[in-house]
């Protein structure tokens, strides 16, 4: 007896409630689909089904088998699907919600990189600081930087993202450079007010117990960019993401302050709405970013990390 055809031809029996309606689904005899479903009571020793002249009922045992059945073919399915999908060149659209300033700095060359790799699947790159429903918007996966997701999504940590104090050199010249987060009181800080409390700056102490600095500056926005260039224009000391600052931290065009103490982290995760079916293209992407970006020290990082070249 082929097994895994009869708890197939089991479960359709169940499905349509007759074993005509079951070999009318399946293409097959009622007398094919009577015999199977006796030979696996058989070799399960178990009775599965009650029958009467009117319907058929599921015994106790009969409803157990069921259920692991049905989990039992959707993992067949699932596996044949995985491994026609390793088998074709991924292609199609892949819908993708990233922030704005992430897209724009990091997504965006990625993607050159990932079009190189896989030249049949078109990317539509949705940016928005709002937080999309991924089902609701019609999008296959999204980029979030936050500790706080979606219960209904499934997430994957790619990378943290650190929030660092820094300011160009000129405006240290100017003002002295903070050593203390107390310090800060003292200097001009730029806002970003696009959160709650933006004028107060948190660290985390050696026992982990936030520290919360009041701080006021000649500029709030609610876009990080801005917030970055005048920084960079030498109007004050920012906190921003180290995605936003690593090039010019590398570059020297802007100082990070205070690295003896921490800011609380974020981190870059990936969700999307299910694991079952994932069709190859969001499964190709989810390994890319990972390859990306994963790790301790993301690049943006490692580029003004690493130490100086010697002599």
């Amino acid at each position: 007896m082929d097994k895994l055809q009869a708890m197939l031809v089991f479960s359709k029996v169940v499905e349509a409630g007759s074993f005509v309606g079951a070999a009318e689904r399946l293409n097959l005899s009622t007398t094919a689909v009577s015999r199977y479903v006796a030979e696996l009571e058989g070799q399960l020793g178990v009775r599965l089904l009650q029958r009467t002249t009117r319907r058929l009922h599921l015994t106790d045992l009969g409803q157990l088998y069921y259920h692991r059945t049905l989990h039992l073919l959707d993992e067949m399915n699932e596996l044949e699907s995985e491994l026609l999908q390793e088998t074709q060149q991924p292609a199609g659209r892949l819908r993708l919600s990233v922030s704005i300033p992430f897209g724009a700095r990091q997504l965006a060359p990625a993607l050159a990189r990932f079009r190189q790799r896989y030249p049949h699947i078109r990317v539509e790159v949705v940016a928005s600081d709002r937080k999309l429903d991924l089902i609701e918007e019609g999008l296959d996966l999204a980029l979030r930087i936050t500790n706080t997701l979606d219960g209904n999504m499934i997430a994957r940590p790619i990378s943290p993202i650190r929030t660092l104090i820094c300011a160009s050199p000129d405006y240290l010249a100017r003002r002295g450079t903070p050593l203390t987060p107390d310090d800060l009181r003292q200097h001009d800080c730029l806002i970003y007010n696009g959160i709650p409390e933006p004028n107060q700056w948190s660290f985390v102490c050696e026992g982990g117990e936030v520290y919360k600095v009041a701080v006021t500056g000649p500029l709030e926005a609610d876009n990080g960019d801005i917030l970055v260039g005048a920084a960079l224009a030498g109007m004050g000391i920012t906190r921003s993401p180290s995605f936003m600052i690593g090039e010019a931290l590398a570059e020297g065009r802007l100082v990070p302050l205070l690295s003896g103490y921490h800011m609380p982290q974020l981190t870059l995760s990936v969700l999307y709405p299910s694991r079952q079916y994932l069709p190859a293209k969001v499964r190709r992407m989810i390994d890319f970013l990972l390859e990306e970006w994963g790790g301790e020290v993301p690049p943006w990082e490692a580029c003004w990390l690493q130490p100086p070249d010697g002599p």
